[in-house]
Order: structure tokens, then C-alpha cells, then sequence
């Protein structure tokens, strides 16, 4: 699938990097760490196949070197894909130097000496004196120098514009940030602007700043979504930070680094306070806002709530089962899944402003009259309104689903299942205005709102089935063959009778695998509901490392008919695509991050019209 001129851009296997292959070459040495990257025609062998990273590409699976220590890899293509295996360490390494460090993809060589602005810090408060002495040093250094090296440093043409426009307090906040090589991480979101302004992008970055050490940061960015300005940077998070909840009010955003929880001004970026966890947390539905109060339910199962404007905890309690598997909102109240003494499920729900505990013990009784407690590990299903919860299916012998009331924690009704029913396959239950549905294995279940009443929406053997959408009286699922080569695709169904009103096939086309590697061959899908249709994108990996793009059509409702499918060209080189590791609609506009960059693409005008950094 590769040759040495087809080579372009990647992520360095040791510390994640940027990287890109010259011109007619077969072999790259990694600015930072100083790793060897090689191309080679010939094919695995056996001891190859057993140091392959795992993943692929370095930005998500490091070979896990010390920082610093250069190594060796190889790519050779395996089934027609790329992969790429570890040699063990690259003799006569030594430490970059600054100037190697400007030659990532994402720059060019490194401008000429500049005191003091390499790893310049942010402007402090001072009198109006020392902003003017601070402005005329900036002026009668950066500018000239700027006109020379725009294109060549990172940041350094955003500083220059600022300068022109004369938003100094811009351009002396991103002079943090000159010469920094940024990548989007796997966590992010997108929140409305502080203040009710225009919405951000807060996410989770690795960074390689422009000094002579190839250790990397970890840092949460806000960036407009309107202009993609850098609004701010957190300071330095954890090392070993890999994923982070991201939660925010109007004035503050919370996350977790280590053991600490984090709360970061939306104003700057600044730390306004930081607490000491129980545990670290690893779990990120386990962080909640109620209020003017944030719960954290740490991985050795204690409960601590702290005043969101101060940091000061308000009071702890300890679960006895460790290992949580998510903290929840019911009404007002923080809730989680615990056992008891007869290590028997129970839900245990709490005051957030005075830790007040209400406890419910969930049991699905059947006709063999034994009680079938719902585990530690049951999830609960939300709905969207927070006024109800489901759990669905629980129980041993005798299976149930039930709902309850989130603000009393009483149970509204209980359903008997009368079939063995698989684990529920997706993550949320679907609603319409009278009923909720659920997909499980083979089947499809539907129960009226008012009273449980069930009854199966669809039930075969030959597939199993995720739910998709919920449209009208409709139910839209996703279809995948159990019999011979996997195939997939997504149905229409009536809620009520189960007869299908249409089929789109998408072959053996897989669903989305968040972060995963997109087959060249196999272009991965995910659908999103719109007022005229089915969204349906498909990520799609091209043969030469460029031309990687998005796949979008429209299906009609009542028929299932496409609207035909366009291509728009991500912008992406990359010698490995690998589906985005998170992404978020607002409106008609999909935000991807993706190949460690922000990406958005407006699905009414069908284009790209976004990217950052």
C-alpha cells in the first residue's frame, strides 16, 4: 500500500511527535527524541510480528521508551496495512538541539536566535510605565524578526497579526505559547463561551515546547470555535495524563490531573484551586457538577464533594465496593452503584449540600418467588430530562427492566422479562413520546412509559442489533449479520408491529471505533438524526497518505432513499488514518478531534471549515 514517496507525515512511535519523511527517502530521524523511523518493502517476519505498537501510530500507543532514550522502528505493511515495529534502542543518541526541534512536519527551519523569546512567560500585571517599556521591546524585537520567520515558528505568525491589529495583550499572552508543537489529545468538548459568548473548544493537548527537552506537557487549551483564537492554556497537568473529564460553569472549568482535582479560570487559564483526591480517578463518568458543588467518586470508592468556588471539601463517604463504574445525577442527588453486607447491588444516592444518604435496593422478583438484586456493576440508564432512570436487564434467574422516579428514588414499574435476553448492547435507551426501547443481541424491546408494558420490536437470529434513532413511531437500528461475512446495515422499523419500511446496506463496512485505524478498504460509519434525514459519514483512509476523507449522504425517513453520497477531503495527511477519538455535534456542524488536530465540517454546506491548530 506504501513506497518511500508515498511517505508524508506521522507521529513519532516514542514520544508522539510529528515527523515527515523527506522527499525520495526511507528513513527519518525524530526531532525530539531523536527515534529512527525507517520504510521497509520487505516482509515480517516472525519476531516482527511479535513487536508490532500496539495502535499502530505514536500519538495514541507509545513504545513506551524513557523520555529521552531514542530507539529504532520499522513500518512494513501487514495485510495490506501499515504497521509499525519496535527495534529496541538507537545507539549514539544524543539530546536534540533547538534548532533540529524546529524541523517537525509542522515547521520549517529554526529562525535566527531570539533573547528570551523561545520560552517566553506570560505578561504580568505592572504599572502603565512598564506595559508601554514592554511594548516598545516587543515592537523593535518581534517585528522585524517576525517578518522573517512567520511561516517558519509555530505561533509566530498569530503574534505578528495581533502586533499589526494592536491586540498586545494577545500577542504577549501567545508568546507562551511560540515555537510550541500542539496536539489535540482524546478528551474534549464543546461548551458555550463564557459569559454567553461564542462557543469553545476545550480539550485536552500534548505539547512540545521549543527548548532543548523532548519531554512532553499536558495541558487543557480553550480555542474559539467562530475565529480559532487560543483563548487560553491550563498550566501543566499530570505526566501520565492520557484522558481527562472535562466539566465547566459559567466561570469555571473542573477537571482531574493525578490525584488532584482542577479548577481552571475560563477568563485565563489560570489554576483557581486544587484538591487533594482519595484516589486517582480512571473512571470519566465519574465526575459530576450539581450545583454550585462537584462530586468525584475516586477508584478506591470514596465520594468527596467540594464547593466549586473554593475547592473546600464538604464532606466523604466511603463505598465498599472499590472500582466504580460511574457517579450519577438523579434529580439533584449524586448517586452510584455499591454492594452491601450481603454483597447484594445497591443504589446509593446523597444530598450534594449536606451528604444526607437515601438508599434503594433493586430486585427483579419472578414467578420462582427469589429475590435477583441488580450488582454493583448494573448501569443506569438517564433519561433525558433527568426525571426518570432505567435499569435494564438485571437480574439472575429472573430478568427485569424498571423504572424510576429520579427525584423520590421510587420505583414507577417493573417488567418481567419472558425471554433469555443478552447484555443491553447500547449505551442509552432510545425514547419516543410513549415508549422506551432498548436493543439487546438479537432483539429489540419496547415498553409503554406509563406502565412497562412490553412487548418485542423485533426478534432474529441472524442479526444482532444497536439502537441508532428514534424517528416518529420508528425505530432506526443498526444490523449486523451473524451468519457467514459480516455485514452491516441499518434499518427502519415501526415501534409498535416491527414491520420494516426500509434497508440501506453498507456492506461490510464497520461502525466507528473511536481512535482506531481506518482500513483503506473499509471506510468506518457513524449517523446523526437531522430534520430531513439520516446522516450518514463515513471515514474513509486513502492509498496515498493524502487524500483521506469524509463520506456524507442524507437518508430520506419514510424511505430509506439516499440523497447521494459526497466526498469532502479532510486535510489530513498521514501515513496511518485513525478514526477521530471523540466528537461532538453542534447543530449541523460535526467537531472531530482527530490526528491530534481539531477538525469541524459543516454537513449543510457539506465542507471542511475548521482546523487547529
Amino acid at each position: 500500500m506504501t513506497d518511500a514517496s508515498s511517505l508524508r507525515s506521522l507521529r513519532c512511535p516514542n514520544c508522539g511527535a510529528p515527523v515527515q519523511f523527506p522527499p525520495g527517502q526511507t528513513s527519518v530521524r525524530c526531532s525530539f527524541c531523536d527515534s529512527v523511523i525507517e520504510h521497509s518493502a520487505e516482509a515480517l517476519t516472525a519476531d516482527d510480528h511479535a513487536h508490532v505498537v500496539p495502535g499502530g501510530t505514536a500519538g495514541s500507543s507509545p513504545a513506551g521508551g524513557s523520555p529521552g532514550q531514542a530507539r529504532r522502528f520499522v513500518i512494513k505493511t501487514r495485510n495490506g496495512q501499515p504497521v509499525v515495529i519496535e527495534m529496541g534502542d538507537q545507539p549514539g543518541s544524543a539530546a536534540p538541539t533547538i534548532e533540529q526541534m524546529y524541523q517537525g512536519s509542522r515547521s520549517i527551519p529554526a529562525p535566527a536566535p531570539v533573547p528570551n523569546l523561545s520560552r517566553a512567560q506570560p505578561a504580568r500585571r505592572s504599572s502603565g510605565a512598564g506595559c508601554w517599556l514592554g511594548l516598545f521591546i516587543v515592537v523593535v524585537t518581534v517585528v522585524p524578526i517576525c517578518l522573517g520567520f512567520t511561516a517558519s515558528v509555530p505561533g509566530a505568525g498569530s503574534i505578528f497579526q495581533a502586533l499589526l491589529s494592536g491586540n498586545i495583550q494577545q500577542a504577549l499572552g501567545d508568546l507562551s505559547t511560540l515555537g510550541t508543537n500542539i496536539q489535540v489529545g482524546s478528551s474534549g468538548t464543546i461548551l458555550p463561551g463564557a459569559n454567553d459568548g461564542p462557543p469553545e473548544a476545550i480539550m485536552l493537548t500534548n505539547q512540545y515546547p521549543a527548548t532543548r527537552s523532548s519531554t512532553s506537557e499536558h495541558r487543557l487549551v480553550a480555542v474559539s470555535t467562530t475565529t480559532g483564537k487560543l483563548l487560553w492554556q491550563s498550566a501543566q497537568l499530570d505526566a501520565n495524563l492520557y484522558s481527562a473529564p472535562i466539566l465547566a460553569n459559567n466561570t469555571l472549568v473542573f477537571t482531574v490531573s493525578g490525584h488532584l482535582l482542577v479548577a481552571i479560570r475560563r477568563t485565563d487559564g489560570s489554576t483557581a484551586w486544587q484538591a487533594t483526591l482519595a484516589d486517582k480517578v480512571t473512571c470519566l463518568e465519574c465526575v459530576r457538577l450539581a450545583g454550585p458543588l462537584v462530586g468525584v467518586l475516586s477508584d478506591d470508592g470514596t465520594l468527596e464533594v467540594y464547593d466549586t468556588a473554593t475547592g473546600q471539601s464538604q464532606w466523604m463517604v466511603s463505598a465498599k465496593q472499590d472500582q466504580p463504574h460511574g457517579l450519577y445525577l438523579l434529580g439533584q442527588r449524586l448517586a452510584f452503584m455499591d454492594r452491601d453486607a450481603n454483597d447484594h447491588g445497591v443504589l446509593r444516592t446523597f444530598d450534594p449540600a449536606t451528604g444526607q444518604e437515601t438508599t434503594a435496593q433493586p430486585d427483579c422478583r419472578g414467578t420462582d418467588n427469589y429475590d435477583n438484586y441488580a450488582d454493583w456493576t448494573t448501569p443506569l440508564f438517564v433519561s433525558a430530562d433527568g426525571a426518570d432512570f432505567y435499569l435494564a436487564p438485571f437480574g439472575g434467574s429472573t430478568s427485569c427492566v424498571q423504572r424510576w422516579d429520579a427525584q423520590s428514588i421510587k420505583l414507577v414499574w417493573s417488567t418481567v422479562l419472558t425471554q433469555s435476553i443478552s447484555a443491553i448492547n447500547s449505551p442509552q435507551p432510545l425514547f419516543s413520546a410513549d415508549s422506551v426501547y432498548l436493543a439487546a443481541g438479537q432483539s429489540v424491546l419496547g415498553y409503554a412509559l406509563d406502565q412497562g408494558t412490553p412487548r418485542t420490536v423485533v426478534d432474529d437470529a441472524n442479526y444482532a442489533f444497536n439502537m441508532l434513532a428514534v424517528h416518529g413511531g420508528d425505530v432506526i437500528l443498526s444490523a449486523q449479520t451473524q451468519r457467514g461475512t459480516t455485514r452491516y446495515a441499518i434499518w427502519s422499523v415501526d415501534g409498535t408491529s416491527g414491520a420494516n419500511h426500509w434497508k440501506f446496506d453498507l456492506g461490510e463496512n464497520p461502525p466507528l471505533d473511536y481512535g482506531g485505524i481506518v482500513d483503506d478498504n473499509k471506510p468506518e460509519w457513524f449517523v446523526q438524526p437531522a430534520t430531513d434525514g439520516l446522516r450518514v459519514l463515513r471515514v474513509q483512509s486513502a492509498a496515498d497518505n493524502k487524500s483521506h476523507a469524509l463520506l456524507h449522504e442524507t437518508l430520506n425517513w419514510q424511505t430509506g432513499k439516499t440523497s447521494g453520497q459526497l466526498s469532502t477531503q479532510l486535510g489530513l495527511p498521514t501515513l496511518i488514518l485513525t478514526a477521530p477519538d471523540w466528537i461532538f455535534w453542534k447543530n449541523d456542524t460535526l467537531w472531530m478531534g482527530m490526528e491530534q488536530e481539531l477538525v469541524a465540517f459543516d454537513a449543510a454546506q457539506n465542507k471542511m471549515i475548521f482546523r487547529w491548530p
